[in-house]
């Protein structure tokens, strides 16, 4: 009896590790492995509902690593309002064709900031944080775009444009109605997303980050404002390398506090709306090569950075 008991106890355990200990691996080559084992579908096409996260927003967000690949934060600077021009630039930066469904592929997670100082630089909230599904047409890039046979064409498709593009582009007007605001704080938003995990923008979040900012780079804080120390004259900030190296003890000491958590893997897209503020301070050539630089020191590599100057002469 004792012999027949340890063997039955020995063949549950044993069973019992089939059916867990193994589970970890099926789960991550279902989770990793397209499902028709088609090689040529890069990022893969899953299926599996147990892949993906359960809450609403992040229904269609992975949960296995090699899924997540990429994490696009679109970081809007209202502090100023938006004028049409701004709007309309906003627009286009968030197209439903050209943007969300053709430039973006599937599982990557969007985020959409406000940036005004109507929240603190610790505590403020994405407008919405969604993760691109799959589109369930061939009309894109990517062959995990395309519906299964197992699935409901027009089901994918709705999932596509009910739950991921109409959130989406629905938040331009929440962005549109933007009152002014007294500060512009760049650096402190920037410093908080890249380092605080509740954004799921730090290196151990994505595999690839990156980050599009529209805004005049108009720096402006209780500890930094362009204006005050930057001067069209003598240039000092034209080189952030030799800006960081002759400026202040307190500037620098700042600058060490609000230095970004990027890589070499982050992008870095920068649309300068050159705007009245701008003009008048007689800042912009200044700007550019200030922000490159800044982002360099942050670890981004140059050809990783992309500069895009907009004139708004409205």
């Amino acid at each position: 009896m004792n012999i027949l008991g340890t063997k039955g106890l020995w063949y549950f355990f044993l069973i019992v590790c089939l059916a867990s200990c193994g589970g970890d691996k099926d789960l991550s080559t279902i989770c990793s492995v397209d499902v028709d084992e088609n090689l040529a579908n890069n990022p893969p096409r899953i299926l599996d509902s147990k892949c993906f996260r359960k809450t609403t927003m992040d229904q269609f967000c992975p949960t296995h690593k090699s899924l997540k690949r990429n994490h696009k934060i679109f970081l809007v600077d209202t502090t100023d309002g938006l004028n049409t021009f701004a709007q309309d630039y906003v627009d286009s930066l968030l197209d439903y064709e050209t943007t969300l469904k053709q430039s973006i592929e599937p599982y990557t997670r969007i985020s959409l900031i406000n940036l005004n100082d109507k929240e603190t630089s610790v505590g403020f909230k994405p407008l919405g944080s969604i993760c691109r599904p799959r589109t369930g047409t061939i009309d894109t890039s990517w062959g995990a775009d395309v519906a299964h046979k197992s699935e409901g064409q027009q089901f994918v498709q709705g999932q596509f444009n009910n739950k991921f593009a109409a959130p989406i582009l629905g938040l331009k007007k929440i962005l549109a109605e933007s009152t002014k605001a007294q500060s512009t704080l760049l650096f402190e938003y920037i410093r908080s997303l890249t380092s605080m995990p509740k954004y799921k923008f730090t290196k151990n979040d994505y595999q690839r980050r990156e980050l599009i900012i529209f805004s005049d780079l108009m720096q402006y804080s209780e500890k930094f404002k362009f204006i005050k120390i930057c001067t069209p004259t003598r240039k000092n900030c034209a080189n952030f390398e030799n800006f960081y190296k002759n400026t202040s003890s307190y500037n620098k000491s700042y600058m060490n506090e609000i230095k970004p958590d990027l890589s070499e893997s982050t992008f870095v897209e920068i649309h300068h709306i050159q705007n009245e503020a701008v003009r008048k301070s007689k800042l912009e050539p200044q700007l550019k090569a200030f922000w490159i630089g800044f982002f360099k020191w942050a670890g981004v590599k140059e050809e990783n950075i992309k500069y895009i100057l907009l004139v708004d002469s409205s």
